[in-house]
């Protein structure tokens, strides 16, 4: 036993002085730069403004004198009440943590002081690696012995989250109450001061139960630090939350989510350290501002308020994979989850093209027939395959390609896909990224996952004519002096055959062609736009597609519900009107030019639905290569 606590005394002493080392060390390492000149602007396409990092130079920044000294009393009461005490670290808030975690069996507690998560605020993004962990520790132990407590303190108020795109108390106290915050009183402070914990969850706009709930707990930890007195507790406790919003007219919802997507390729080229933002960057990005607006007022047009259902748009320019809009859900500041390049869910139907592509370049035409009835397929293992349309509608005779890609006709799919031999389609989506492709009959009904931005960018590679661009958001990187530091170099690589390409497109254009309304409709029909599209949708029991795209545009759109529960009818069409808003919004600012066929496409008037030649038909592209040859062009 004596030995025992010999070698517990010795490692306490041995930990106490690896820790006195580690702050000598902090402190010679010199004064890290933070603070006001934390500083980083994004710009869109026309170098217009559209965020900038809480700094001096946005005159969002506040001194503590500049604060209302109960905000300043509730955050410490309840983030760190030993913030004036530790050297960063609280090693009782460790130990309680700790016990509380054990109990649990699941970490369901933190001990982060002020200044550590003043360090994760000076971090854009929030990895959680030990690299990271190390990194924020190490930088914790800098700001502790070269900066005073007021310091850490006023950097903190300047740089935390308040949701809604809100970074810093200033900034907080104007948008939810319309005062600077020094004229905050004791219950609009205590109710910032709730938010930091969760600003999403705390937020007086959408749960104010939990917000009040949340309110009296810093009312709680202000009273027990005698910072206000029973009576302010009780009669700030029985206040209504009373809001005076002061949002911006033109207020993007969805804006942060592109925000995050130009932080994240930051941190990719190596700019998201410290001793990159310490001097100012100025980020030149391919937003287009009134694409995103678009979006986002697309999306509030089609949800109703309390509908639980989520989305996620990519708007990508082709010819280049440049991302002009994009949106991870409804509205960032509910949630910061970005469904748009994390989320994976399946393609369903908008793996056909893919399928048809090949199909194209093994001899088949707009009007290539395969009978639509219920089939029950005899596999080559002799297993049963037994796929269904869409409610069960069948046409129940011979329907030509051009039908099968505007109804989306699930047995026609199957068909062509064990006509081509299954590999065909698993090693078509390998080629874009889809190693997961397995090669069996359901391939051909899209049973494999996809990000919206993973999905967008294989429809690129269709309206790029078959080059593949990798997307990219940031067209230049700048110092504060105006030095570039990094510019996009736009690559690309031709993978696809350029007239095949062109007939796909064209052919993908029959899903608003009214003249193939049949057993069937047209799955675009109802959603016709003034600018020609082709598109695609996809549909699945937990998941609403819509992909469209021309010259201009790429607009992928994803809905459905985080947990992947069932779509009702009603949501499995809202990616459709999604889109629909989206497209008459942005046609209304440019002139959108088709493709034009090549010399290897001969244009014939054909019936939609026999795919005989008619005069009064539709027009549609056929392939005729005046040569042997695949492409012009190296083609994989």
């Amino acid at each position: 036993m004596k030995k025992i606590l010999k070698m517990t005394g010795f490692a306490f002493l041995s930990g106490i002085g690896l820790i006195i080392l580690l702050y000598i060390g902090a402190f010679l390492s010199g004064k890290p730069e933070i603070g006001k000149n934390y500083s980083l602007e994004l710009y869109d396409n026309q170098d217009k403004l559209f965020y900038a990092s809480v700094n001096e130079k946005s005159g969002e920044w506040v001194s503590l004198d500049e604060v209302n000294e109960d905000f300043l009393h509730a955050i410490i009461d309840i983030e760190d009440k030993y913030f004036y005490y530790h050297q960063g670290f609280d090693p009782i808030g460790i130990m309680r943590a700790a016990i509380s975690n054990l109990k649990a069996g699941e970490i369901t507690q933190g001990a982060s002081t002020i200044s550590m998560q003043y360090v994760k605020n000076l971090f854009l993004t929030n990895d959680k690696t030990w690299e990271r962990k190390l990194k924020e520790t190490w930088l914790t132990m800098q700001i502790e012995t070269h900066y005073s407590k007021e310091e850490i303190l006023e950097g903190y108020i300047n740089t935390v989250y308040f949701g809604a795109g809100i970074y810093g108390v200033q900034n907080a106290a104007q948008y939810f109450f319309s005062k600077d915050a020094k004229n905050l009183n004791l219950h609009e402070a205590s109710i910032l001061a709730g938010m930091i914990n969760g600003p999403e969850l705390y937020s007086p706009t959408r749960n104010p139960d939990l917000v009040k709930e949340r309110q009296k707990l810093v009312l709680d930890a202000m009273y027990q630090n005698q910072h206000i007195s029973e009576k302010e507790h009780t009669r700030t406790s029985s206040l209504p939350i009373s809001l005076k919003l002061n949002q911006n007219e033109d207020h993007n919802q969805t804006l942060g989510y592109f925000k995050d997507a130009v932080i994240e390729e930051l941190a990719s080229l190596g700019f998201d350290e410290n001793d990159c933002l310490k001097n100012g960057l100025k980020v030149y990005t391919t937003l287009d501002t009134k694409t995103q607006q678009a979006v986002s007022q697309s999306i509030s047009q089609t949800f109703k308020e309390d509908e639980k259902a989520q989305t996620a748009v990519v708007i990508i320019e082709p010819n280049s994979g440049a991302l002009l809009a994009l949106a991870g859900g409804k509205d960032y500041s509910a949630s910061q989850y970005n469904r748009a390049t994390m989320a994976e869910r399946q393609m369903a139907s908008t793996v056909k093209p893919i399928l048809y592509y090949d199909a194209l370049a093994n001899g088949f035409n707009p009007a290539t027939k395969f009978v639509s009835e219920k089939t029950i397929f005899r596999l080559s293992n002799d297993e049963l395959y037994a796929p269904t349309n869409y409610n069960d509608l069948y046409a129940n005779k011979e329907i030509t390609m051009l039908d099968a890609i505007a109804t989306s006709d699930n047995i026609y799919a199957v068909k062509t896909h064990l006509f081509l031999g299954e590999n065909t389609l698993s090693n078509r989506l390998k080629m874009f990224g889809y190693d997961n492709a397995t090669a069996i009959p359901s391939l051909a009904l899209g049973c494999v996952e996809t990000s919206p931005l993973k999905l967008a960018n294989m429809y690129n590679c269709l309206a790029s004519l078959g080059e593949y661009y990798d997307d990219y958001c940031i067209e230049r990187i700048e110092d504060q002096n105006g030095k570039v530091l990094y510019q996009h170099q736009i690559k690309s690589k031709q993978v696809l055959d350029e007239d095949i390409c062109l007939v796909l497109n064209q052919l993908l254009t029959s899903s608003f062609d009214e003249k193939l309304d049949d057993v069937l409709s047209p799955t675009m029909l109802n959603y016709k736009t003034d600018t020609t599209y082709a598109a695609k949708t996809g549909t699945s029991d937990w998941d609403s597609w819509t992909v469209a795209y021309n010259p201009q545009a790429v607009i992928a759109i994803w809905v459905g519900f985080d947990e992947n529960e069932p779509l009702d009818n009603t949501y499995k069409y809202h990616s459709r009107n999604i889109f629909k808003e989206i497209a008459t919004h942005i046609n209304q600012e440019q002139q959108v030019e088709w493709y034009k066929p090549s010399k290897n496409i001969v244009q014939i008037p054909i019936d939609p639905l026999t795919g005989n030649p008619a005069f009064n038909g539709s027009v549609y592209w056929f392939y005729q290569p005046s040569k042997p040859t695949k492409s012009k062009r190296e083609v994989i």
